[in-house]
């Protein structure tokens, strides 16, 4: 099995660690972390996040397409990069350790902070209420990640969503109707509309 690594399609820059140091800039923000399946893709089992400092964002011990999950970290950051796995075969959960057993199928690093525009982290970072979004849709043949800035809606109950890029960007809907149309970057670099 290979590790793969996931790039940005020409939007790689410094790593927002060092970028902050070099600006003595604080992350000041939060960070909101989605995970979902792809659509189309086949269910997950043992599906884990991971940083590069360890941390787990996100773990399922099945992923289908009714699944997925979102938490929150204040003041967090962004980390540098993320593994995603995923397994097949008996698999169990340590608390300590996250999944084992079974064999891992899926094995991908997400470059994450050197995608995020350093203006994308400075607008997060200057309002109180705000957050980096982080979508991370699993698919058969690798992870692909979105990002936008969640902002709280000016009668607060709800959110706002600006400042979209990565792989995709997710459609919007309201009461199970399109309101807004979504967009993927296709293998080949062109950016398509999608309704999902």
């Amino acid at each position: 099995m290979q590790r793969r690594t996931v790039l940005a399609s020409g939007l790689l820059s410094l790593g927002a660690a060092a970028a902050c140091q070099a600006l003595d800039m604080k992350p000041g923000f939060g960070v909101v972390i989605r995970s979902e399946l792809a659509p189309g893709a086949e269910p997950k089992q043992g599906v884990s996040g991971v940083t590069d400092t360890g941390q787990r964002l996100f773990g399922h011990a099945v992923l289908d397409a009714k699944g997925g999950g979102t938490g929150s970290y204040g003041g967090a950051g962004l980390p540098a990069w993320i593994r995603v796995t995923w397994r097949e075969g008996d698999v169990a959960h340590d608390y300590r350790k996250g999944w084992k057993g079974g064999q891992i199928v899926g094995d991908y690093r997400v470059e994450v902070a050197s995608r995020v525009p350093l203006d994308v982290q400075r607008y997060a970072a200057a309002g109180r209420d705000r957050a980096v979004r982080l979508i991370f849709r699993i698919k058969d043949d690798g992870v692909a990640m979105a990002w936008n800035v969640q902002d709280i809606s000016p009668n607060r109950q709800g959110w706002v969503f600006s400042m979209h890029g990565g792989d995709f960007k997710p459609a919007v809907f309201f009461n199970g109707k399109l309101v807004e149309q979504g967009w993927v970057i296709l293998p080949d670099g062109r950016k398509v509309e999608t309704d999902r």
